[in-house]
């Protein structure tokens, strides 16, 4: 069995324990923000976060739940103010296999969506049609469009 310390080794993680500390927390006692996880591998991947892609009604259809993927369904009306730091690696040139193994899943330590980098750039083409007349919601994919751009010339 892999102990905290251990992930802490080998992910630069912070133990479990040292993060709930007077840290917030969602309604199923999960941290609504986790710890750092692997800088990005530049040209190979990119980590953003879930919200860079639109809310979950929109995103979700890529994504899943915002939801941590160990957290299950939170719809109830406990959890209407429940926050999730879910990252999401774009990649492209390396197996999501390869990927996955970069940027762990680990339950209550990082929580990854994996989509490869055309998936994410026709997302996002799509995603900004659909939110034409919502100039925030336009700002956002706009801006995250341009940061893959940026990424992978």
């Amino acid at each position: 069995m892999t102990t905290g310390l251990a992930l802490t080794l080998a992910f630069g993680l912070a133990a479990p324990a040292a993060l709930a500390a007077g840290a917030a927390k969602n309604c199923d006692g999960t941290l609504q923000v986790l710890p750092r996880g692997e800088p990005d591998e530049r040209s190979f991947s990119l980590v953003l976060s879930y919200q860079d892609f639109g809310p979950q009604s929109m995103a979700g259809k890529l994504l899943g739940d915002e939801a941590y993927q160990w957290s299950g369904s939170l719809n109830d009306a406990s959890c209407r103010d429940a926050r999730f730091d879910v990252r999401v690696v774009v990649y492209r040139k390396r197996s999501l296999a390869a990927v996955k193994a970069r940027f762990p899943t680990i339950k209550g330590q990082a929580d990854y969506r994996y989509v490869e980098l055309a998936a994410a750039r026709a997302f996002l083409a799509q995603a900004a049609v659909d939110a034409k007349g919502i100039p925030a919601l336009e700002a956002t994919l706009a801006a995250t469009a341009k940061t893959l751009k940026s990424a992978f010339p």
